[in-house]
Parts: structure tokens; sequence; C-alpha cells
């Protein structure tokens, strides 16, 4: 079978899946890209970092309508007919979207994200994860997930990983770069 340059790309909480993915099976995979996503450390998990004060400007439990411990779930409503509530949201995820463009994409987001995954703790190895050349493309007006909470993944990596650096990329975006700056991210991509 002829070679084939794989490269992952994951937005959000599915960094986690790019973690567990590049874990797994790092001889199948060229490039990990985490695009304004959950890189986190070796032993933990997502809930791990929630309370930590590079999050503490996240919007996203400003948007949560239950308690996840109760629900089981982070839930938000992006249907809502609550004018003041929707742009909040629209605040949280995707600020530098056109409305109209915005109400499209939201109508194809759920309600509610299980925690149970969210909790449990990951593991990257160097030799596993740790091999595989990783770019994280940090979106600088993100207030779904903050800069500094960012910036503390990348440095928890490099810190993990020393022989292999992360390559930070930077876009001035909110959370959602494919929707607001699809060019200037699309021309990233074509760059790795």
């Amino acid at each position: 079978m002829p070679h084939r340059r794989i490269v992952l790309l994951g937005h959000s909480m599915a960094g986690i899946v790019l973690n567990q993915v590049g874990e797994a099976v790092p001889e199948l995979i060229d490039r990990l890209v985490y695009l304004s996503a959950w890189m986190i450390a070796d032993g933990t998990s997502f809930s791990d970092y929630m309370n930590e004060p590079e999050y503490s400007t996240g919007l996203i439990p400003s948007v949560l309508l239950a308690d996840p411990a109760a629900t089981g779930a982070l839930r938000m409503d992006f249907r809502s007919g609550d004018p003041a509530y929707r742009a909040r949201l629209k605040e949280t995820f995707a600020a530098d979207v056109d409305d109209h463009d915005w109400e499209a994409i939201a109508h194809l987001l759920t309600p509610d994200t299980p925690i149970g995954p969210l909790a449990e703790p990951v593991t990257v190895t160097p030799g596993g994860w740790g091999r595989i050349p990783r770019t994280y493309v940090m979106c600088t007006e993100d207030q779904a997930l903050p800069p500094d909470a960012q910036r503390r993944f990348i440095d928890e990596a490099d810190a993990h990983v020393l022989h292999n650096p992360t390559d930070v990329r930077t876009l001035p975006s909110s959370h959602s770069p494919f929707a607001s700056r699809p060019e200037a991210l699309a021309e990233i991509l074509l760059g790795l």
C-alpha cells in the first residue's frame, strides 16, 4: 500500500480524542493538529482544568443551563428562543462569525455533551503520542477556550516531550475559525 500522509485535526474537545488516537497508533499518524483544542497533559482530564486560573475567563460556564454533576452533561440550548441567551452562546463560541452563518451553524450543534468521558484522565507518553509532530493553532480571540488555557496546554506538552516541541500558529479568531476565517485557517493547514 502506498504511503499516504495522515494528518489528524481536532477542534475543541476533540483534542482529547487526538491524544488518545496518537497514543494508540503513533506509527500511523504523520501530524496531529490541535485547533483551539484541549491538548491535555498526561494523567489529567478535561475536568481537572475547569477551575484553573487559565480557564477563569472562559465563557462556557456562563451558558450552561444546568449543573453538569446533576445532568451528567454540559447542557446548552443552541436553539433557545431566548435572544439574550443565544447572543451569549454566539459571544462564547463565534463572536466574529456573521450572524446568518452562526444561525446555520447553531442548528448543527447538539445540546448535551456527556461529561463522563471528560472526567477520564488521558495517557500520553513520549514514545507514543510524544513522537508525533504536532501543531497547535491558537485562536487568540477565543472566549470558549481562553488563550491562556491554550498556552498552558502547549507548555505542558512541551515540558512532557522535550525532544518534540509543539509547532504553534496563531489565528486572530474566535473558537470557530472555520466559519470566521476559513481562508486563513486553510492557509495554515496547507502550509503544514
